[in-house]
């Protein structure tokens, strides 16, 4: 008898587990005049590509593609610290802003890697910006103020 083994990517079992026999099956009666093969299926890794379109997402959205994907993620929270100003208030808060293997490389999912997906925290920001876009948005005029 020849045992062949074949590696198949699984996102939910360990590395190395059978997945599944193939031509000679249990219970099958082998006779020992003849060359048999059997084939078993072992867990791999997941490998991919991280996709390109994480970057703008919320933080549970990305999670969740990464998680359908057979890959595993962690948040990582990026310092406000040395931004003035304007560059505070043209941040997207609570969203990836980038990730890390970056959009578009190969990826193998294996042990303890994880996709790290980096974002600015709302709670981190400062109320100069919040008192900045509230009277942007009270300054704006009503359409029914110039009709009488």
């Amino acid at each position: 008898i020849t045992i062949k083994t074949i590696a198949e990517p699984s996102k939910d079992k360990e590395i190395g587990i059978v997945l599944r026999q193939e031509l000679l099956m249990p219970g099958d009666k082998v006779n020992p005049d003849q060359r048999k093969e059997i084939i078993l299926v072992l867990s791999s890794s997941v490998e991919g590509v991280i996709p390109s379109n994480l970057i703008g997402k919320k933080l549970d959205e990305a999670e969740n593609i990464l998680k359908e994907l057979g890959m595993q993620s962690r948040q990582e929270k990026l310092s406000i610290d040395g931004l003035n100003l304007s560059q505070l208030d043209a941040l997207e808060y609570d969203r990836v802003t980038r990730t890390n293997p970056s959009s578009g490389s190969f990826y193998i999912q294996e042990g303890e890697n994880t996709v790290v997906l980096y974002y600015y925290d709302s709670k981190d920001k400062p109320k100069e910006v919040e008192e900045v876009e509230d009277n942007e948005s009270d300054e704006k005029p009503d359409e029914d103020e110039g009709e009488s």
